[in-house]
């Protein structure tokens, strides 16, 4: 499926997209959450938020 990795405090993958192989993201709480940052992913919404603090 591609590996993850977190540069420049950004996600990415190999092709640039998030997908998974059922188009959709989710977590047990149904959020993305980062340290320092605003990562959340709700009702199935696929955007891809900037960390506003530095990682």
């Amino acid at each position: 499926n591609g590996e993850w990795r977190m540069a420049n405090g950004e996600w990415r993958m190999a092709n640039g997209e998030w997908r998974m192989a059922n188009g959709e993201w989710r977590m047990a709480n149904g959020e993305w959450r980062m340290a320092n940052g605003e990562w959340r992913m709700t009702n199935g919404d696929q955007r891809k938020h900037k960390a506003k603090g530095k990682m």
